[in-house]
């Protein structure tokens, strides 16, 4: 009885691409953290700046009316 043939190797990347994955993912891990704490304390930031000053930081439902239409409707 004969044994079954091996299975074929598995296909290898070249080492250029390991390399240049490699420099993409140093590039991309440091931005994402960066982007991601500028952002947090970006929130904390406005979020003191208008409870200091006592702002509602939630935009108003209906759109601001320019001041022809305030003189006109007080009239």
């Amino acid at each position: 009885m004969s044994e079954p043939p091996p299975p074929p190797p598995a296909p290898t990347r070249p080492p250029a691409v390991d390399k240049w994955i490699g420099a993409v993912a140093g590039v991309v891990a440091p931005t994402t953290l960066i982007t991601g704490l500028c952002y947090y304390f970006g929130v904390i930031y406005k979020n003191a700046f208008f409870a200091y000053f006592s702002l509602d930081d939630e935009p108003s439902t209906s759109p601001p009316r320019s001041t022809c239409e305030t003189a006109c409707l007080s009239s």
